[in-house]
């Protein structure tokens, strides 16, 4: 997101004259990573100035948001570093406020717009006037109450094994399952290795570096069924259309990566030349004036 200009974000009836005088001049502002122009759906790097503010309400699609830094209440739940929600379309939630500045990943469904809502009978008798989304009727009886997740602290999870990868890896599910659309983070102890094949997926996905490095052979907007060696750092992101071809991966210094995908996650595998395989790995280094390079030597 540093690579692009932020701009103003702007969300009728939720960004609009909202928050302390500071916040409304300064306003939050956002970089639209990826987007489908026609359907909406997007995932955008949106930065709210501390002390912004709006007022309860829904939202017409599924939104989902992942906080980079900072904190951000929603109708009394604490999202901080690293927490995600899930909200589907029509589920009241907020007020919602910023203490501090905060980062998060925004990423909807579709064309948002926000409706505002008042409290009703159900939320006279709750205690904190923040809280009252969560007992209000729309919440409590919409039809996808079961799907909505107020609040994660992804800190308190517990690790999982995953599917596909060699060992040094490992997944906290935040939404989904890996036998449909999911959204999860996916970890990697240093000097992981992915082996000596490349793969390609019949769904698209897309991933945003947290912490850490990632290097591998990646397909570039360019010439995507070409790929070339680079190295994603903290803040790198990729959108990838499924069956396009990736890897084999490594990473340096270990990595911490949020993964979102559209469908079931199957991986189609080729072999990947020369061998970065975990057992033949120094068969991979090569030494180029006294730097050791793991994608070979550089001229």
């Amino acid at each position: 997101p540093t690579d692009h200009e932020r701009r103003p974000f702007k969300l009728p009836g939720f960004t609009s004259d909202s928050g302390s005088k500071r916040a409304k001049a300064d306003g939050p502002t956002s970089v639209t990573m990826s987007i489908d122009t026609e359907g909406g759906a997007a995932t955008q790097h949106v930065v709210f100035p501390a002390g912004w503010n709006a007022p309860m309400g829904h939202f017409d699609d599924d939104l989902e948001i992942f906080v980079i830094t900072g904190d951000l209440h929603i109708g009394g739940h604490r999202l901080g570093k690293y927490s995600y929600s899930y909200i589907p379309a029509g589920i009241v939630a907020g007020p919602w406020t910023c203490p501090t500045e905060c980062t998060v990943l925004w990423m909807p469904f579709g064309h948002l717009t926000y409706e505002t809502d008042e409290a009703d009978s159900r939320c006279t008798t709750v205690a904190n006037p923040d809280s009252v989304s969560t007992y209000h009727t729309k919440t409590l009886n919409h039809p996808r109450y079961k799907e909505y997740i107020p609040a994660k602290d992804t800190a308190s999870m517990g690790w999982e094994t995953t599917k596909f990868l060699p060992p040094g890896s490992a997944r906290k599910s935040l939404r989904g399952s890996v036998d449909g659309p999911a959204c999860w983070l996916l970890g990697l102890v240093p000097q992981w290795i992915e082996g000596n094949f490349k793969a390609s997926h019949p769904t698209a996905d897309e991933a945003f570096v947290l912490e850490g490095d990632i290097g591998g052979h990646w397909a570039m907007h360019d010439d995507p069924f070409n790929t070339k060696f680079a190295v994603a750092t903290r803040g790198g992101y990729y959108w990838r259309p499924a069956h396009v071809p990736h890897g084999p991966f490594y990473t340096d210094g270990g990595c911490l990566m949020l993964f979102r995908t559209e469908a079931k996650l199957k991986c189609d595998f080729t072999l990947h030349q020369p061998d970065y395989t975990q057992h033949d790995f120094h068969k991979a280094i090569k030494f180029t004036g006294g730097k050791t390079t793991f994608h070979g030597s550089v001229d």
